[in-house]
């Protein structure tokens, strides 16, 4: 059977492929090979007729060296968009003598090697690769827009994209750079990036011990920074930023498992007016946030975890624009920001595992607040009735765990807004009922209980006529109350459509 038109073609787990049937390729699109040993046992008449061919898939071919070898028809190829190599553990380069390209090679921009007439290709990912120990400086990376370079554990050197643009009369397009789980990368080269990077993501290189310089934006530099997004996560070796100040383009800035990094200072943030996003995991070193957080009249969210070092927020007010702020197991932190209730535009605001917080209010809570979130903050002692809930007619999320000093939920001094519409309590050891007050919250739809071991009572009155969904779990005294039928609560849940009671 002849299939002239064929587009797709699938070549699995065979070492001679016979095709005499297939006499028109020349509209293939893609074409899948998978489990063979090596390209050479593919008929030449199958290379030779893929000038149409968009994508290539190479997995598994266990003795594949070089992908284009003298006289091989692969040269052909044209058009493509997308090339994958993976699983090919003696793969060392897509051409003979070209050093660096990697056993799992996807989506490669292939330019200048003599080869390819017209490539297309956006985007490069070379992972999995153990013995892959430098990247290619070539012309081969003068339009990918995208490279990616994941776990190669020997890796240990970078292109030098200055040294390559002084040979050239055109930039570089590369717009994001990801360098994940490379161990061995110690330092980045000196100079600039590609001025049209916008997003560089740095994770799990645990000996580097540098970042780039072109990330920063300096008095004397010629080089005018686009990084949007900035993203270092488990750098352990890492010290410090280089000499400057961020760029005025970043929006976003992600630093997270990097112990010796030196914390975020007025210098480095100085006039960062287009910050939108921070977040701060397991900073050890970070014990003050810089007083200009003020002035970054863009940052709509900021997020602190794990920083056992932070004290306190600065004197100064937060972003008059702050839209989510969350705070998280910083076991040294002891108090909120001053001025709280002038936030008018914060909507959701979380803080757990904050052991030294002993006020949590400060004279008054965000008024548009819509999710509260407030957890094992075991030495907070100021009663939920100085928080003014009722005053956040907004809130519709209101989740309280581990404060010890709760007997009644809510006691006869809070009145809760209601425009709540879900309510989550758990681990308040000492609470024995929830309050006849709950059937005030006309919007309730859900209702969390868990961990209480001391609940043994539901309102007289029942729960809210709109409620939806209960959920009790581990209260070991109300199992036996809500059995329906049988129980003594029996009739207070059962207008609950779902009710949900566990151990």
């Amino acid at each position: 059977m002849s299939l002239p038109s064929l587009r797709e073609l699938k070549i699995e787990d065979c070492n001679k492929v016979r095709l005499e049937n297939i006499v028109d390729l020349t509209s293939l699109t893609t074409l899948r090979i998978q489990g063979i040993r090596d390209l050479s046992c593919l008929p030449q008449e199958i290379l030779k007729s893929l000038g149409a061919l968009q994508i290539l898939e190479i997995s598994n071919c266990t003795e594949l060296i070089y992908l284009w070898q003298k006289g091989s028809a692969l040269k052909n190829i044209a058009s493509l968009e997308h090339l994958k190599i993976k699983g090919c553990s003696e793969f060392v380069s897509l051409v003979v003598n070209e050093q660096g390209l990697p056993c799992s090679l996807e989506d490669m921009e292939l330019m200048n090697n003599g080869n390819l007439e017209k490539p297309s290709l956006k985007s490069l990912q070379i992972e999995s690769c153990p013995k892959l120990l430098s990247f290619p400086e070539t012309g081969s990376l003068s339009t990918l827009r995208r490279i990616k370079l994941k776990d190669c554990a020997a890796l240990i050197t970078l292109p030098d994209w200055t040294a390559m643009l002084n040979c050239r009369t055109t930039d570089y397009l590369l717009q994001d750079l990801e360098i994940e789980e490379c161990p061995s990368l110690t330092s980045f080269p000196r100079g600039i990036l590609p001025s049209r990077l916008q997003r560089l993501k740095i994770r799990g290189c645990r000996d580097l011990q540098s970042l780039p310089e072109g990330i920063m934006q300096n008095d004397y530099s010629t080089n005018i920074s686009h990084l949007e997004s900035l993203e270092i996560v488990d750098c352990p070796s890492l010290t410090c930023f280089p000499e400057g100040i961020l760029p005025f383009s970043l929006k976003t800035l992600k630093i997270s498992d990097c112990s010796k990094l030196e914390p975020l200072s007025e210098q480095l943030l100085h006039n960062n007016a287009s910050l939108e996003y921070i977040g701060m995991w397991n900073y050890a070193t970070l014990e003050y946030l810089p007083e200009c957080l003020h002035c970054l009249a863009h940052l709509t969210e900021l997020i602190i975890s794990s920083c056992p070092a932070l004290i306190s927020f600065p004197v100064t007010a937060l972003p008059p624009n702050l839209k989510t702020l969350e705070i998280d197991n910083c076991v040294n932190f002891k108090s909120m920001p001053e001025r709280m209730q002038n936030l008018a535009s914060l909507q959701y605001l979380t803080v757990c595992d904050c052991p030294s917080l002993v006020t949590f209010s400060q004279g008054g809570l965000p008024p548009q607040l819509l999710l509260l979130k407030v957890w094992d903050c075991i030495y907070l002692k100021e009663p939920m009735s100085e928080w003014n809930l009722n005053s956040l007619t907004s809130l519709e999320k209101l989740i309280i765990a581990g404060t010890p000093d709760i007997a009644s939920f809510p006691d006869e001094n809070c009145l809760l807004p209601m425009s709540l519409t879900f309510v989550s309590i758990a681990r308040l050891n000492n609470l024995e009922s929830l309050s006849s007050a709950l059937q005030n919250l006309t919007s309730l739809e859900e209702l969390e209980v868990v961990d209480c071991p001391k609940l043994r009572h539901l309102p007289r009155e029942g729960l809210p006529a709109a409620l939806g969904r209960l959920c009790i779990r581990n209260c070991k005294h109300l199992k036996r109350k809500c059995l329906k039928k049988t129980g003594a609560y029996s009739t207070r849940v059962a207008h609950i459509p779902n009710v949900e009671i566990e151990w």
